[in-house]
């Protein structure tokens, strides 16, 4: 045989070769595609118990969302527990306009001069405050101090330091006895009588009502 053949014959059996195992492989790749799936039991060779739904205690009761077992935060508007006076209260309205310059009176009633981790940071105290005024022509702010504040029974009464003879004085009640966070924030809470005397004497007054707000950023 000559070696010409004898080589035509070698690269026919090598591609009949190649062929071969190349079906082989195909063959193999469907049989797993639609080979059914072993269970889990016989991978792990042990039976695998499917997981179970966690029991509560047989005393430990359910509880409904749907049980109104909550208390409005609006029921402590007339508790009397709840009153915290602290706060800026705005004038809301005057019946002498004389007094357009007075905007607002802040109350204080805690501790905050010191650092917070002091353990008298919140405590309370003798309520104290000043008096806000703005010119309405010039804008120009002011404050006078309050000298003598009381809150009893529900009414609060007030005098300020004099400066240049001028002083002034407040009498009135608190129209809301109870948590005043919950309130519309145009809900009047406090209304009485503010008093103006120079060098002594009484020499103007009005009717006015007050709002309530508070500034809550962080003091320290």
């Amino acid at each position: 045989m000559s070696s010409r053949k004898l080589l035509e014959m070698s690269v026919v059996f090598a591609f009949a070769l190649l062929l071969g195992v190349g079906w082989v492989g195909v063959f193999r790749f469907f049989a797993n595609v639609f080979e059914t799936p072993r269970p889990i039991s016989e991978i792990y060779g042990r039976q695998i118990e499917p997981p179970t739904a966690p029991t509560l205690p047989p005393d430990l009761p359910a509880v409904s969302m749907d049980d109104k077992i909550f208390t409005p935060p609006q029921v402590d508007e007339n508790n009397s527990e709840a009153f915290d006076p602290e706060g800026i209260y705005t004038v809301k309205g005057f019946t002498n306009p004389g007094f357009s310059d007075v905007e607002s009176i802040l109350i204080s009633n805690k501790k905050l001069d010191v650092d917070c981790d002091d353990a008298e940071f919140g405590k309370l105290v003798e309520p104290s405050g000043f008096v806000l005024f703005t010119n309405p022509k010039s804008g120009v702010e002011s404050t006078l101090d309050i000298e003598a504040l009381r809150i009893s029974d529900g009414g609060l009464t007030f005098e300020t330091d004099p400066r240049d003879g001028v002083r002034y004085s407040f009498a009135g009640e608190f129209l809301v006895r109870g948590n005043f966070y919950t309130l519309d924030p145009d809900t009047k809470v406090l209304r009485g009588t503010l008093a103006k005397f120079k060098d002594g004497k009484r020499v103007a007054e009005t009717e006015v009502s007050f709002t309530w707000s508070i500034d809550l950023t962080c003091v320290c």
